[in-house]
């Protein structure tokens, strides 16, 4: 109940102060229920309290499932984590799915890259789709293409 009450009360304050329609602070409910629509972009920080969905998100995103349909540069904090596009920066959650290139580090029980990771994928299980230039930890790694510089640690490899 509180954690309701706090999400209510940050929206009407973000509405009274304009920041939602500067486009640096979106707070969502659930995709459409959000202040700035989803075929829009997040510069600063988003709020998920259930499920935000944008086209790009820059900055701290924090929520149970973070949806962004094209890019992420920043840091995010929650269950799930997918974007179609790019991941750049750090993610921590459950479930962590980049559509393409990932840059950073993907910290979750399952991450995956569709396209070529250029850092640190640690979880229970992680994928590399596009090759790997860095490092997988966790009881499952994959790397599909170039996989000749990287280092691999985990049960299965």
């Amino acid at each position: 109940m509180n954690k309701k009450i706090v999400g209510l009360t940050l929206m009407i304050l973000l509405s009274t102060v304009g920041l939602a329609a500067a486009e640096e602070v979106q707070v969502a409910l659930i995709d459409p229920v959000q202040f700035v629509s989803r075929d829009r972009s997040i510069d600063l920080f988003r709020l998920n309290l259930i499920a935000g969905v944008n086209d790009n998100m820059r900055g701290l995103d924090l929520g149970l499932f973070n949806i962004t349909r094209q890019d992420f540069d920043g840091i995010g904090l929650g269950l799930s984590h997918y974007e179609g596009g790019h991941m750049n920066g750090w993610q921590l959650g459950v479930l962590s799915i980049a559509g393409g290139d990932v840059e950073g580090v993907q910290t979750a029980a399952i991450s995956t890259a569709n396209g070529f990771v250029h850092g640190w994928q640690m979880g229970l299980v992680n994928y590399a789709g596009g090759g790997l230039l860095g490092l997988q930890t966790g009881a499952v790694n994959i790397v599909k293409g170039d996989g000749k510089n990287c280092f691999q640690l985990g049960l299965v490899n």
